[in-house]
């Protein structure tokens, strides 16, 4: 399968911060059962950063579905 593509970041940039938990916990399912790869430089900035919000989670979350083949 191919990489995620550039959509994510996209509709990170244009929606509101308290959805970006829901999107990324979409993208990690979509990404987990399309068998998606790759990495999204935005997403492993966010993963990295310190903490244990929602965002955060899932940020890690997706992080760690796209890594895997």
């Amino acid at each position: 399968m191919g990489g995620p593509g550039p959509g994510l970041p996209g509709l990170l940039a244009c929606t509101r911060p308290q959805a970006h938990g829901a999107l990324l916990a979409v993208a990690a399912d979509s990404a987990r059962l399309s068998g998606a790869h790759g990495e999204l430089p935005e997403v492993t900035t966010l993963a990295q950063r310190p903490g244990s919000s929602q965002l955060l989670k899932q940020a890690r979350r997706l992080r760690d579905t796209l890594a895997v083949r």
